[in-house]
């Protein structure tokens, strides 16, 4: 139109001080489309569209500017502009109507469908047109996604704002649904995913952001992105664990690299072209993020399960097994120990394929090096029990040999460094070990471990027994003071010294159990203990019951060396005061207990077949039992029915015999007549049946008594007494001749001497 018309051009010259100028001027709406231009942007539609009709312009030029001017307006327009614009730019053309129709601002959500409906409908099959159109719908639903309700100018900003600001700006919010909105609506924005998911504040919750990043964001990856991806998850997991301590937040996230990738919902094809998903396993692509995800997933189980709170650095620094004996170690009350260790320690130690008994076994070695004293005892005691528990009815196995390996050691280390006495608690311990010990004991290295605990409880058990008797300070090891020591217990009084006493002997190899025996058998005949004497005898027999001849033999040499002691001290006896007669007595009491054990014991072996002896040796015995009883039984009945003492020895010799029947005589009957002043005078009277007793167990017949007698008469001068007995004496002949004259002539012998 502008082609119809002349433009109206002059120049125009100016002198000024000297200066000349050359204006070339225009005159001003003199050219229609000037005219047109002033009418439209006064919003003079009606007569610019009379004028365009009188000079000939197309009318479409006003009808684009009147749609111009509304779109440009503030605010949206009313329901009456949106018809009136619809109207208007069926006479404009296609492009321009696109541009007018979506960017027209509608009061409706409604009036903004119809306008781009209309807007679809004028772009035809423009790929470009179509494509501006498409765009805004999106955009459209996108902004209805995200709960846009008002159609004024916050709808006009979105509708051309920039999306991946947007993105960030949500994200900075903390706001995973509106991202997610948008990044499924429009795939441009997928090219910077970094940019996407950056922004997230730590507090963001993590669990809608881990379902958002599984479902949408990393199936739609490109190789390329994966990088940046894994290192911002990886940074992210450990910022929420170090600064949050939210070690299960962390865990989510990195997990995702460890799930295979999901399909994102409601792609178009053309996307499934654009931007392949990941079938595979993520974590096989990063590596470095697998150490990471365990490193979480146990402090996340750590802290859920066990209570046990670790940040990421302090697990960084431990080991499985320096975690597992923290759980033990933050029990400070042992009493609480077990409940530990079977609800905390066990289950961690195998959910990490740890040896339990091994780490037990280092952590009570530690604890008794770090601690002062008996301070470990508690702690170490309640532990072995735990071990113990586990090994309840176990069958041997290789895991559970190794078990019994690592009891057996806290055991005997326990031990070695229990203070004397030691407490019940070690004592049941060690029992308890032995018997697992014992159990699996067909492994060599169970069978050395139950050795030396064995070892090194006879050890402790000696030095308990010597400490209670008041040789704590003894040196075990100094095999030199054994002896001395073994002849200090075995007279020590009580009942149970000589269990003591075996204990010693059973620790040293050059000590004798026969020898022990001795020494405790004489110690009790000084004391005159005959029941005891006698009860250890038994004792002897039955616990020296071996199978072979020597062991047979124990009890009957103990007993008769015994004898053999007490028949030397008998006869080296000097007699004289009361107090001598009380350890005679005590001696040949014991002494005759000792004789009637022997001989039960000679009397046993000849009958029972499973202690038999060899016929020869029965026979000594009985010899010897004879022998001493003709003797000893003597001494102790001269002494309760005579009062005297009498040494076996000395009843060995006729003379001696002879001796003390005359002072039995003397002492015991006759001597009250010689003192009587009638005694010369008086009749022998009946010999007392004690006498006759007397003469009998100094193994004098009847005939050797009355000789006897007589002589002793004479020596007091009981002379009619003498005649007596002389008479009876020849009465006799006829019943011994050889004896009476015999008798006869001593009588006569003996009157000689006094007359």
């Amino acid at each position: 139109a502008q082609g119809d018309v002349t433009t109206v051009l002059f120049a125009e010259g100016v002198a000024d001080a000297g200066v000349q100028r050359l204006f070339l001027r225009r005159l001003h709406e003199a050219v229609p489309m000037e005219r047109l231009d002033h009418f439209l942007r006064a919003s003079r539609f009606a007569e610019a569209l009379a004028f365009a009709d009188a000079h000939g312009i197309s009318a479409a030029v006003v009808y684009h500017r009147r749609l111009t001017a509304m779109v440009q307006s503030d605010g949206a327009v009313s329901e009456s502009a949106v018809d009136v614009a619809l109207e208007l730019a069926q006479h404009i053309e296609d492009e321009d109507a696109v541009d007018v129709c979506t960017r027209l601002l509608a009061p409706s959500l409604n009036d903004t469908i119809r306008l781009l409906a209309y807007a679809r409908r004028r772009a035809g099959a423009e790929n470009r047109l179509r494509k501006r159109v498409e765009d805004v719908e999106r955009r459209l639903g996108t902004w209805s996604a995200l709960g846009g309700q008002d159609r004024d100018s916050a709808w006009a900003e979105f509708r051309v704002a920039d999306l991946a600001a947007n993105v960030r700006a949500y994200a900075a919010q903390g706001d995973v649904a509106r991202v997610a909105v948008l990044w499924r609506r429009h795939a441009g924005l997928r090219r910077d995913v970094a940019g996407a998911v950056q922004g997230f504040p730590l507090d963001t919750d993590s669990a809608a952001l881990a379902v958002w990043l599984r479902a949408e964001v990393l199936p739609t990856l490109q190789p390329a992105q994966w990088p940046a991806v894994v290192a911002w998850i990886e940074q992210r997991a450990r910022a929420l664990e170090a600064r949050l301590q939210r070690p299960a937040d962390a865990l989510q996230l990195v997990a995702l690299l460890d799930h295979p990738a999901q399909p994102a919902p409601a792609l178009t094809p053309q996307q499934l072209v654009d931007t392949p998903r990941s079938s595979a396993r993520l974590s096989h692509s990063v590596p470095e993020c697998v150490f990471l995800r365990q490193q979480l997933a146990d402090i996340a189980h750590l802290h859920s399960a066990h209570g046990l709170v670790l940040t990421l650095d302090a697990h960084a620094q431990l080991s499985y097994s320096a975690i597992a004996t923290a759980l033990l170690d933050r029990v400070v009350a042992p009493e609480l120990l077990s409940v530990a260790y079977a609800e905390h320690f066990a289950p961690y130690a195998r959910r990490h394929a740890l040896d339990c008994a091994e780490l037990v076994h280092a952590y009570c070695i530690a604890d008794m090096d770090a601690s002062v004293g008996g301070a470990w005892e508690p702690r170490v005691l309640a532990l072995l029990s735990c071990l113990h528990s586990d090994m309840s009815g176990a069958q041997p196995t290789a895991a559970r040999t190794g078990h019994a390996r690592a009891l057996g050691a806290v055991a005997l280390e326990a031990m070695r460094r229990s203070a004397i006495p030691w407490s019940s608690g070690v004592d049941e311990a060690a029992q308890k070990a032995l018997e697992v010990l014992d159990r699996f004991g067909s492994d060599d290295e169970v069978a050395v471990l139950a050795r030396e605990a064995r070892e090194q409880l006879r050890l402790m058990r000696l030095k308990r027994m010597l400490r209670a008797h008041g040789l704590g300070d003894a040196h075990i090891s100094d095999t030199r003071m054994a002896g001395a020591v073994l002849q200090w217990l075995a007279r020590r009084p009580g009942a149970d010294v000589m269990r003591d006493v075996l204990q010693l002997v059973d620790a040293y190899h050059h000590l004798s159990r026969t020898a022990a025996y001795v020494l405790r058998l004489q110690a009790l005949c000084e004391t005159g203990d005959t029941d005891a004497v006698a009860a250890l005898i038994g004792f002897i027999d039955s616990e020296e019951h071996g199978v072979q001849p020597v062991a047979r033999l124990v009890p009957l040499e103990v007993a008769r060396r015994t004898l053999c002691w007490t028949r030397d001290l008998l006869d080296s006896m000097a007699f004289g005061a009361d107090a001598s007669r009380e350890l005679f007595r005590r001696h040949v009491a014991s002494a005759v207990v000792v004789l009637r054990a022997l001989e039960a014991l000679a009397a046993r072996r000849a009958e029972d077949p499973a202690c038999a002896l060899a016929p020869a040796e029965l026979a000594r015995l009985r010899t010897f039992v004879a022998v001493n009883d003709s003797t000893l039984g003597a001494a102790w009945q001269l002494l309760e029915d005579g009062g005297l003492m009498v040494s076996p020895g000395e009843l060995d010799q006729p003379s001696a015999r002879a001796q003390i029947l005359a002072d039995i005589l003397r002492q015991q009957w006759l001597g009250a007549y010689a003192d009587d002043a009638r005694g010369a005078a008086l009749g022998l009277p009946m010999v007392p049946p004690r006498i006759r007793a007397l003469a009998a167990m100094l193994r004098f017949s009847e005939p050797q008594l009355n000789v006897a007698v007589t002589l002793a008469c004479l020596r007091l001068r009981l002379f009619t007494m003498a005649l007596d007995m002389s008479q009876q004496l020849v009465d006799a002949v006829d019943g011994d001749l050889p004896y009476a004259l015999r008798a006869l002539a001593a009588c006569e012998r003996g009157v000689a001497a006094y007359l």
